[in-house]
């Protein structure tokens, strides 16, 4: 599965739309190319949606939308390659410790002035 950099997918959004910053956490999108984005849903909810933009200062529910949705694609994207990153980590370590490699030129020498470094330093 290819590992997807949400610095790169935000910037690969930032070539169709152009993001002006409000003020703090408020934003507000004028795209170049439109897409959208409909959806229904009980009335209680959007009444509370509504409800949480007014206080979170947002213009409208869709600036609203645009921020939460943004902001948690952005959580779920790192996690997953977190966890992506950490099998990767688990696999280099794991071969590290069960396959018998001879330690290569450079390390061989760390290790010699890791021992040189020590018995000077214990006299």
């Amino acid at each position: 599965m290819k590992k997807i950099s949400v610095n790169s997918f935000v910037r690969k959004i930032s070539v169709h739309s152009t993001m002006q910053p409000l003020d703090d956490h408020r934003t507000t999108m004028k795209t170049i190319d439109k897409a959208r984005f409909d959806t229904r849903l009980p009335k209680e909810h959007k009444d509370l949606f509504e409800y949480a933009a007014q206080l979170g200062g947002f213009r409208n529910l869709t600036d609203y939308v645009i921020h939460v949705l943004m902001e948690k694609s952005t959580l779920i994207i790192e996690k997953h390659n977190t966890v992506l990153a950490s099998k990767r980590d688990q696999e280099v370590f794991f071969d590290a410790i069960t396959k018998e490699i001879e330690p290569n030129t450079s390390l061989q020498l760390a290790a010699s002035k890791y021992s040189k470094l020590i018995k000077k330093l214990n006299g």
